[in-house]
């Protein structure tokens, strides 16, 4: 925070419109998805603890705009549904607490791989990674991406390793993980991974 050092920031009216309208440029619903949910991470990364997308719902009637997560008819867009499983998969509600470290490294092409590392109370690191790429072209229409195969090293074998990851509607799916010579190796694309490491 450059003008008002020392204090929070909160990041508001902010988004992607799902469709052509006449507010921004076209991010197609699965831009929205994949953009909103990197977006919430790369702020909570940068210590911004409340994002408010603009908005909720469709107001293409007012102003031509199709940013709402919700369309006008009250059908959830994917990104509304993403948003909230990623809420309910990092969800550790309860009174406050101090978070451990993990020790680990990450190998492979790392040139676009950003990450978040989150801890819950239960001991469980959530790891989440992802391409910083973009995800569709000028016309919001889905780019054809190459997932990243990442390594993952501790120091000390963890008891599990497991990981999910976002559909095109919104949805999580599991993420193959396979194990060899002590490193564990998963796909990473422009959609956020959510690696659970069980010490």
């Amino acid at each position: 925070n450059i003008e008002n050092p020392n204090q929070p920031v909160v990041v508001t009216e902010t988004g992607y419109e799902s469709q052509s309208g006449g507010c921004q440029w076209n991010a197609g619903t699965l831009g929205q998805e994949r953009y909103n949910l990197r977006e919430l991470l790369n702020n909570w990364s940068h210590g911004i603890v409340r994002t408010y997308i603009f908005s909720f719902l469709d107001d293409y009637s007012d102003d031509g705009c199709y940013l709402g997560i919700v369309n006008d008819n009250y059908a959830v867009k994917p990104a509304y549904t993403a948003i909230k499983n990623l809420i309910a998969t990092l969800a550790d509600p309860g009174s406050p607490f101090s978070a451990g470290a993990l020790n680990y490294s990450l190998g492979g092409s790392l040139t676009n791989i950003n990450s978040v590392l989150l801890q819950k109370r239960t001991g469980v690191f959530e790891l989440v990674l992802w391409q910083a790429v973009a995800s569709i072209d000028s016309s919001g229409n889905p780019r054809t991406l190459t997932p990243e195969s990442i390594l993952l090293r501790f120091p000390t074998a963890p008891t599990s390793v497991n990981a999910q990851t976002f559909t095109s509607t919104g949805a999580l799916s599991s993420v193959k993980v396979t194990s060899a010579n002590s490193a564990w190796s998963l796909p990473v694309s422009d959609t956020p991974v959510v690696v659970s490491i069980q010490l």
